[in-house]
């Protein structure tokens, strides 16, 4: 994996945390969290990597981030 895109996903792991944070604050945070790692999935840009984030069940935002940066190495 590249710098480039590493900063890229976690570029969008912030954008994504941010905006939902400011667009559902009224959310109970494990809710947030859930909707939050479906936009990430949906805005990953590689729906073939998306999927198989998707398909180890990460629990929450930071554990997205997590695998898609490792399955990019």
């Amino acid at each position: 994996m590249s710098t480039k895109e590493k900063r890229e996903l976690q570029s969008l792991h912030a954008d994504i945390r941010r905006l939902a944070a400011l667009a559902f604050p009224t959310i109970d945070h494990r809710t947030r969290e859930v909707m939050a790692t479906d936009y990430f999935f949906d805005a990953m840009g590689d729906s073939e990597s998306a999927l198989r984030v998707r398909d180890r069940q990460p629990p929450n935002l930071n554990a997205a981030l997590a695998i898609a940066l490792q399955m990019k190495v």
